[in-house]
């Protein structure tokens, strides 16, 4: 029970802080040379589900999208502000990353165990977490991409937003400016902090071999040695349950009729010699 506690308050805790993060990646953005880059939020949701399972990969990333809804709102200045106050572009596509970032790590990590010769070493398996991690983290990015670069289109073909016509060319060049970027720092930042996060946790993952195969001689070793007393517990008790029948067979051969040879000694023991009037009659 207490290990379980622990667990959850664990798992709570992190998720708090992984919202927290969120919610700040969100709402502030961050430029590179001119260029708004959004992947930090994406880390974060990248992060949750790949540590922290289906689940927390797929409410934070709902929560991503909620956030670029309101951001959507209270960022007036940003030309292309109004294409996200439709929620099928801010938050549908947003709720997917978590999904195929998931399964697609997941399977990777299926994958990879059986490329490794010593599947089950330290070194393994942290290199499977590297690069399963790196590898659908970029499938998270190229998600986000697609499906709020098709939303956009759909919804949006031909419209002009401050001047900007929003057509194919103008996708294509959108695309090809963050996207690399996006993908780059995704792969470089998230396969580390999971990596850290799984070791800070302890995992069962990253046990290696050699423990669980001491555990396991341990194990054996505790189980034959309880093995050999309760052996000797057994006889033991064998044994006083065979004297006791013996003791009950003697008593049972003993009828009211006849007297024990134990009463017998007993009532000669306990006679007492004559008294002195006894003796004057006799004379």
């Amino acid at each position: 029970m207490k290990k379980t506690k622990k667990a959850n308050t664990r798992q709570i805790a992190v998720i708090g802080m992984l919202f927290a993060l969120l919610i700040i990646f969100a709402f502030v953005p961050i430029n590179i040379m001119g260029i708004q880059i959004a992947v930090l939020p994406l880390i974060v949701i990248f992060i949750g589900c790949q540590t922290e399972g289906f689940k927390v990969g797929f409410f934070l990333g709902l929560g991503y999208g909620l956030c670029s809804l309101i951001s959507a709102f209270t960022q007036g200045a940003n030309i292309l502000a109004p294409i996200f106050y439709n929620p099928m572009v801010s938050v549908v596509p947003r709720m997917f990353i978590g999904v195929t970032c998931y399964f697609s790590y997941v399977g990777l990590k299926k994958g990879f165990q059986r490329c490794f010769k010593n599947k089950e070493s330290r070194a393994a398996v942290r290199w499977n977490i590297v690069l399963s991690s790196a590898i659908s983290s970029a499938v998270g990015v190229i998600t986000n991409t697609l499906l709020v670069v098709g939303m956009i289109y759909a919804f949006n073909a031909g419209k002009y937003y401050g001047g900007t016509v929003i057509d194919a060319n103008f996708l294509s060049v959108l695309i090809g400016i963050n996207f690399l970027i996006e993908i780059v720092i995704a792969v470089i930042l998230t396969p580390p902090i999971v990596l850290t996060l799984c070791i800070a946790m302890r995992k069962t993952e990253l046990k290696p071999a050699e423990s669980a195969s001491d555990e396991g001689e341990t194990a054996t070793d505790t189980d034959t040695g309880d093995k050999e007393l309760k052996a000797k517990d057994a006889e033991k008790d064998a044994e006083k349950d065979a004297e006791k029948d013996v003791e009950k067979d003697a008593a049972d051969k003993c009828d009211d009729k006849t007297a024990c040879p134990s009463d017998t000694m007993s009532d000669e023991n306990l006679s007492l010699p004559p008294s002195d009037k006894e003796r004057d009659k006799v004379e």
